[in-house]
């Protein structure tokens, strides 16, 4: 299954599309990101997870692992990518194929 096929609620789409001010262009990404989020859910566990909160920024390392065993797949990739935690995101996939990882930071200084 790939993320794009996930079901999303139609209040969750509604509540989504809601924040007009934001453009429908990123009401699609926010969409994108909400099924994104709902695969890496069911299929992964997160493995790591590592947060800091400054004055100025958030920054953090999810890693996630499929519950299945199985090698990470370029779908799998494709979903983690979706993920946005701020203005800085880098993913990348273990040397072993067995895991993704997600690295963000997120400057909140106003």
């Amino acid at each position: 299954m790939r993320y794009t096929e996930i079901q999303l609620d139609e209040k969750e789409i509604t509540r989504i599309r809601s924040y007009k001010t934001f453009g429908a262009d990123w009401a699609e990404m926010a969409i994108d990101a909400a099924k994104a989020r709902m695969y890496l859910n069911t299929f992964f566990d997160r493995t790591h997870e590592t947060t800091s909160r400054r004055s100025c920024y958030s920054e953090g390392i999810f890693s996630y692992s499929r519950k299945d065993g199985q090698p990470i797949t370029a779908e799998d990739f494709e979903a983690l990518q979706r993920m946005n935690s701020g203005q800085e995101n880098t993913f990348s996939i273990s040397e072993d194929n067995q895991t993704m990882i997600h690295k963000y930071l997120c400057d909140s200084s106003g």
